[in-house]
């Protein structure tokens, strides 16, 4: 390496990072000119942040802690929330056979939560379905007790669809439009029924 005959030469020296490596330590140092442009660049991200937080450059430590403690409980309001939102939207189909929601802004793990909730209150399947940015969908379906994998592949070809999961549960997305997938969902009950019928006919036959 470079040699000095001082070490006053050098300058400043920072130490950015320190690990453990095999039988020694590996460290990440920079020296020099680079040691002001590095604590530049970090006096000027702490300016910035100041700002945004409405706190002085040396209390942003303490700001940072409050908002993720604010952030924290919210986060807990919101489940609480949702949970009752969840509820809610689940008593209200009440024992219907099969239910089909779409709903606007739920996340995919909010449409599998609704899912199951309003599994608990229909004996039939429940699919559930939220718009993505991009104009699709995603979508959870279960039925307890069913098997939905022929379901499943009829679904994502007839939307455009990919997704799978268990027998009695499945999640994915669709790239169709909202009446597409009231229409298909409307089309697969009249066949339902039909099918109910048809048994029926052969079992009073019999």
């Amino acid at each position: 390496g470079t040699h000095v005959v001082r070490t006053g030469e050098i300058g400043m020296v920072r130490i950015l990072s320190a690990v453990k490596f095999h039988d020694g330590v590996r460290l990440e140092m920079i020296a020099g000119g680079r040691v002001l442009s590095y604590l530049r660049l970090i006096d000027e991200q702490n300016r910035r942040i100041s700002v945004k937080l409405s706190a002085k450059p040396d209390q942003t430590a303490q700001a940072v802690e409050r908002l993720a403690e604010e952030c924290f409980s919210l986060r807990g309001k919101l489940i609480d929330a949702s949970e009752r939102y969840f509820l809610s939207e689940a008593e209200k189909c009440e024992g219907e056979e099969n239910v089909l929601l779409i709903r606007e802004g739920l996340e995919p793990e909010s449409v599998r939560k609704l899912t199951d909730a309003v599994l608990g209150r229909c004996p039939g399947r429940c699919a559930v379905f939220s718009r993505n940015a991009d104009g699709s969908f995603h979508y959870a379906v279960g039925h307890r007790g069913g098997d939905l994998r022929a379901f499943a592949r009829q679904m994502n070809d007839v939307l455009h669809g990919r997704g799978g999961g268990k027998p009695g549960f499945i999640q994915g997305s669709v790239r169709a439009g909202e009446e597409e997938i009231r229409t298909f969902f409307a089309d697969g009950a009249a066949d339902q029924r039909e099918s109910a019928a048809m048994r029926h006919d052969a079992q009073q036959r019999v």
